[in-house]
């Protein structure tokens, strides 16, 4: 016996069409609203409501989305991987970003040759996004990848990286601080509960960006890294200090 089942229709809805309707645009600018709309609210707002129709295609976003990925350029990292060490060059991929290292004179070669990979699998490189450096002693150059500054003397991270990642901090700490002052408010609790954040941004998570950057730290050896992490960190610590002192009576 055979089962079947109709292929799953996903659904989209136009980002921009929610910021000009009068209900929900002015969510995305205020600080305080998590949520933009509901379905429901969609539908009786009457925004229009996108069925995909193909047959194929995920979702953008979905964790399968960098597995399909993976698969699809299995022919072309051989390709290029074979190149490379031929050349006695390196070759590396993680996703969409592609890091090459090759000899001086076979840069060109290796550039048509990725191009050339790439249109067979019907892909284009982001010419706006692509970074060519020349490795001189006299003039140490330095490249980006995977959200760190790769130069001889050393990895950082990028400072981009580090000024998202107290962004993020500031924004838990100020929700952290309305959830908690309400629940004192309402007699829930009787101080700011901070566990939470130290776990995410602080040197106790297992599992964060703390933890991640002194594993890189390791993997490159280098300690600016260490340097920069724990710099975050004596901010981050700072800001949750005075979150606490704040619910003192």
């Amino acid at each position: 016996m055979q089962l079947s089942a109709p292929l799953p229709q996903f659904r989209t809805i136009e980002r921009s069409h929610l910021k000009a309707h009068s209900k929900f645009g002015f969510r995305f600018v205020d600080k305080k609203e998590r949520l933009i709309a509901t379905i429901i609210e969609i539908i009786e707002a009457g925004i229009k409501i996108t069925v995909n129709q193909n047959k194929f295609q995920i979702p953008q976003g979905t964790p399968i989305s960098s597995v399909f990925s993976n698969l699809y350029l299995l022919d072309f990292d051989a390709k290029l991987l074979t190149l490379c060490t031929a050349c006695g060059g390196l070759y590396q991929r993680y996703s969409d970003d592609i890091l090459v290292v090759c000899p001086l004179g076979k840069e060109t070669e290796i550039l048509a040759a990725v191009g050339d990979c790439l249109k067979e699998h019907r892909l284009e490189l982001a010419a706006d996004k692509t970074d060519q450096q020349l490795f001189d002693p006299k003039n140490p150059a330095v490249f980006q990848y995977l959200g760190f500054n790769v130069s001889p003397g050393g990895a950082v991270i990028r400072p981009s990286s580090l000024a998202r990642q107290w962004r993020k901090a500031k924004r838990a700490i100020k929700t952290a601080q309305r959830i908690g002052l309400d629940a004192i408010s309402k007699g829930k609790a009787d101080r700011i509960f901070v566990s939470n954040l130290r776990r995410r941004f602080s040197p106790v998570g297992s599992r964060n960006f703390s933890s991640y950057a002194r594993r890189a730290d390791k993997a490159f050896g280098s300690k600016k890294i260490s340097r920069q992490v724990a710099r975050l960190e004596r901010k981050i610590d700072s800001e949750i200090r005075e979150l606490q002192k704040r619910d003192e009576p």
